[in-house]
């Protein structure tokens, strides 16, 4: 789908894909809308990116402008630029440079971090219950909710950064969290459903669903607050947080 919508699948955010973060102090409050309309032209001129990135950094009359990795000539010709714009010093403007190798590397510690924790959850369940096949199941739930967030983010081209796999880490554990309330209470009821595996399942589920819910809706409250209210960081977060949210409470009841 994304191939469609997009031509690409994911975009990855100058922490994983390499490239130049520049810190522009303009000492008052701007919008994204009015960054990208005053100095977007100029910016995809100068730095040769035709789809950089732009985060206003709210309370502080800051932005960020991340773009492919600049020379030393171009980050010049930007600052000069920016300077002439909004009437700041170059002492107002700081460059970051982030090599593709550190890129790479980050972007293998957050795969071996999700991979190992999918690992350790399958291991722990398949010993609290005694059965692997649960383990398996729940991870297949974690793979769904993955997906779903996955999805959302090639679809709409939003960037993978820190937060975002912070985000998916702590999709997993609340995930993982509401599905085993749902196999300790079926594992309770087991003995009372002796061969009568639909009527076990039904009324296991039937019995959790009204906690499954409450939890579900208070962390969506409190989760959108952070999106609504936060600053862009937080809701950097708090975005794939509340797909996943959603996500993790539908595959914990019906997957």
């Amino acid at each position: 789908v994304s191939h469609f919508v997009r031509g690409s699948m994911l975009k990855y955010d100058v922490e994983f894909s390499g490239g130049t973060s520049t810190l522009v102090s303009v000492g008052k409050e701007l919008t994204l809308k009015d960054i990208e309309t005053g100095i977007n032209s100029d910016v995809v001129k100068i730095t040769g990116d035709s789809q950089p990135d732009y985060n206003a950094v709210e309370g502080k009359g800051q932005f960020i402008i991340k773009t492919l990795t600049l020379s030393a000539d171009q980050r010049d010709a930007l600052s000069t630029m920016l300077v002439a714009k909004y009437g700041i010093t170059v002492e107002d403007i700081e460059s970051t440079s982030i090599s593709a190798t550190i890129g790479n590397e980050m972007k293998i510690a957050a795969i071996l971090a999700i991979i190992i924790a999918s690992v350790l959850m399958l291991i722990y369940v398949a010993i609290r219950f005694h059965d692997t096949a649960s383990g398996v199941s729940a991870i297949i739930a974690l793979v769904h909710d993955i997906q779903i967030v996955f999805m959302i983010y090639t679809v709409f081209h939003l960037p993978i950064n820190n937060s975002f796999i912070a985000a998916i880490l702590t999709i997993l554990g609340y995930s993982i969290n509401d599905t085993i309330i749902m196999f300790d209470r079926i594992r309770e009821n087991t003995d009372q459903f002796r061969g009568d595996t639909k009527g076990l399942i039904n009324t296991s589920i039937n019995q959790t669903l009204g906690r499954s819910i409450n939890t579900l809706v208070t962390v969506l409250i409190t989760t959108g607050a952070l999106y609504v209210l936060g600053v862009g960081a937080i809701r950097e977060f708090a975005f794939p947080m509340l797909v996943g949210i959603i996500s993790g409470g539908y595959s914990s009841i019906f997957i």
